[in-house]
């Protein structure tokens, strides 16, 4: 049976209603929050990634940077430099990295050099590296 109703027809004498309900639009807010939600945790978690990619980056060339002077230093040098402490900055108050140098001799006009590169907003060690210098 069909009837006339505000100008629609409707089957079985049910109404036809156009529109969403309070609940469907509730559901529906509830889920983009959600998704926008995990969307931003997920964005924030890949900055903090790219941070601490860019941190460990600018220590490993801080560490290359001390290495490559090193190497210019006279054998003399070298040995005088035992205990030395080297900043990224010019103030160790504002550096974020150092690197502690122990030079040793081992055999006969051998030297050890080691260095230590330390994070000092967390004070943890970053890396190690070392090297052999003959007496040329």
């Amino acid at each position: 049976m069909l009837r006339f109703q505000r100008g629609r027809i409707a089957r079985g004498g049910a109404r036809s209603r156009a529109g969403l309900t309070m609940v469907e639009v509730l559901v529906a807010t509830v889920i983009i929050t959600l998704l926008m939600l995990t969307t931003s945790v997920a964005l924030s978690n890949d900055l903090g990634t790219v941070s601490r990619a860019e941190k460990v980056t600018d220590a490993g060339l801080f560490l290359s940077s001390i290495v490559e002077d090193l190497g210019e230093q006279s054998y003399a040098n070298l040995l005088a430099m035992n205990g030395n402490q080297f900043f990224d900055r010019n103030d160790a108050d504002d550096s974020r990295f150092s690197v502690q140098l122990s030079v040793f001799l081992t055999a006969a006009d051998l030297l050890q050099v080691e260095l230590i590169l330390t994070d000092l907003e967390t004070g943890r060690e970053l890396g190690r590296a070392a090297t052999l210098r003959t007496n040329r």
